[in-house]
């Protein structure tokens, strides 16, 4: 068995970094004392226990809500869906601008009247069991007065210091044996030009060449160049770079595109795939090109890596 890393101390930055490896969901606590409101994001939120049901979380002693909290003996925790990464920012006093963090935010009230805030996965309303010491936190325990479910969905989670979905974590697509032959010699080829999705009425300007043209039941749309598409004054929405694979692939291979847009998606890259006779061609965004092809090129180092 190899022995972990040896770091000689455990220094705050590297106490934070190590913690950041830990993903968790995303909570947004909320107090109302005497119609005095106040809420904040919390991660570090856990059940404690069943009998009596109990929950745990943590506050920054800063907080003015820590202080409402002690004084109302009642706080509410819902619970974000993936969709609701800007009340987790809101919340979290990360949003500029905003003043009142509960200006404008639906509301339902628990069973004690906390705030809960609208469309959540699910939603705790708690009575103040403990507040213990913790150094520049403090420990709040809740006894759960009344728990409600919302529409299944989702989680928004924490991972990293970023707030993303927790679908990005988990493992890559598992391709055929044919596939993970290709994967290792996928070669991505960053292509120059940047392109566009346009629309299609009637012809196209002369010297125009798409890269394919669709027939939709809407009309049709073409990938023409973003040259060739403001030369012919076509609206166009975003703006795209192609890679291709230039693995010589097959259109009966099980799992390779797959896999592929599994790697782009879990760093947070969109991905639109045109497969030709030969090769795939994949379009992404401009802005994420050069990092998209170095994740395809770290797919193929690891698909090497792995070969028998």
């Amino acid at each position: 068995m190899s022995s972990p890393p040896v770091d000689g101390s455990a220094s705050s930055h590297l106490f934070r970094h190590v913690l950041a490896r830990f993903a968790s969901g995303v909570t947004v606590v909320t107090v109302d004392a005497g119609g005095e409101r106040a809420g904040f994001t919390a991660s570090s939120f856990a059940s404690l226990s069943l009998e009596p049901p109990l929950v745990l979380l943590c506050a920054a002693r800063r907080l003015d809500a820590l202080g409402l909290i002690e004084r109302g003996q009642r706080f509410g925790v819902s619970i974000l869906g993936v969709q609701q990464r800007e009340l987790g920012l809101r919340f979290a006093g990360l949003l500029p601008g905003v003043d009142d963090r509960f200006a404008g935010v639906p509301l339902v009230a628990g069973r004690s009247g906390s705030p809960w805030l609208a469309g959540c996965l699910a939603w705790i309303d708690c009575r103040l069991w403990r507040l213990y010491d913790g150094g520049d936190h403090a420990i709040v325990v809740g006894e759960v007065l009344e728990a409600a479910l919302g529409e299944a969905g989702e989680p928004l989670g924490y991972f990293e210091r970023h707030w993303q979905r927790l679908s990005r974590l988990e493992p890559p697509a598992v391709a055929s044996a044919d596939a993970r032959l290709l994967l290792r010699a996928v070669s991505p080829r960053l292509q120059a030009d940047e392109f566009v999705f346009v629309g299609v009425r009637g012809a196209l300007p002369d010297g125009a060449v798409p890269v394919v043209v669709f027939e939709e039941a809407e009309g049709a749309s073409a990938i023409l160049s973003r040259r060739d598409a403001e030369r012919g004054g076509l609206p166009y929405h975003g703006v795209f770079r192609q890679i291709t694979l230039e693995v010589d692939s097959d259109l009966h291979v099980v799992g390779l595109v797959a896999a592929v847009s599994d790697a782009l998606a879990r760093a947070g890259i969109a991905c639109n795939v045109v497969s030709a006779l030969r090769h795939d061609h994949l379009f992404v965004p401009a802005a994420d090109a050069e990092r998209a092809l170095a994740t395809l090129r770290g797919l193929q180092a690891a698909a090497r890596a792995g070969a028998p």
